[in-house]
């Protein structure tokens, strides 16, 4: 990453670089990958933590619609793209096709964290408006792929298509209520506010996410 950065380069770009390298399709030096795999994943939701605490719940309202335009262009896109070009080009069939452009939908919010925290640019409006369409896109990208495994039941039921987008949808709706609304009512009993800052309250929000995401630690 620093011989990245040396040569104008972000020094995620090196850092994937190197790991391309190292990993098993080249020099194959990794000794115990699963472990390293599962390392990955605890640094991925540190990473996703990190995107919520940096978002500025204010800004974010005064952006409003503007950051769902620019998840839905966001998704939308890749999508359409993918699996026309898959369908059309490639010649595969049309789930496959679908599969494909699922795959390119959602957006990496660990990447965009990452570049815009070097360019200085996160607590800007722009930087705000990334963010928080990064995080929807990848709530639709999630929908886009249960999708996909639904698909593949025979017979296709209606259940199949509902249940991931109400439960999807649902859940959203439910932690950002919270976040919006509960959150700051929550952070203002003084027990709360008084470990607010505190390793104690990191850890706990931590291990949160690890239970919502079901990493076996």
């Amino acid at each position: 990453g620093k011989l990245a950065v040396k040569a104008k380069i972000p020094s995620l770009v090196g850092e994937m670089v190197v790991g391309m390298v190292l990993g098993p399709e080249l020099l194959n030096v990794v000794p115990f990958p699963l472990a390293l795999t599962l390392v990955g994943e605890v640094g991925l939701l540190l990473l996703v933590l990190e995107a919520g605490l940096e978002v500025d719940l204010a800004m974010l309202k005064q952006i409003g619609g503007k950051g769902l335009v620019v998840a839905a262009v966001g998704s939308a896109l890749p999508l359409g793209i993918g699996t026309a070009l898959a369908f059309w080009v490639a010649r595969i069939d049309i789930i496959e096709a679908f599969a494909v452009g699922a795959s390119l939908a959602p957006t990496s919010m660990a990447i965009a964290l990452n570049i815009l925290k070097v360019g200085k640019q996160l607590h800007t409006p722009c930087g705000q408006l990334i963010i928080a369409a990064a995080v929807i896109d990848d709530v639709v990208a999630l929908i886009l792929l249960s999708m996909v495994k639904a698909l593949q039941n025979d017979p296709l039921s209606p259940t199949d298509f509902v249940i991931p987008i109400a439960s999807s949808a649902a859940f959203t709706l439910a932690i950002g209520g919270f976040a919006v609304v509960g959150m700051p009512r929550l952070m203002k009993i003084p027990v709360i506010k008084k470990h607010s800052e505190s390793e104690t309250f990191v850890n706990i929000a931590f291990f949160t996410l690890v239970r919502i995401a079901n990493v076996p630690l």
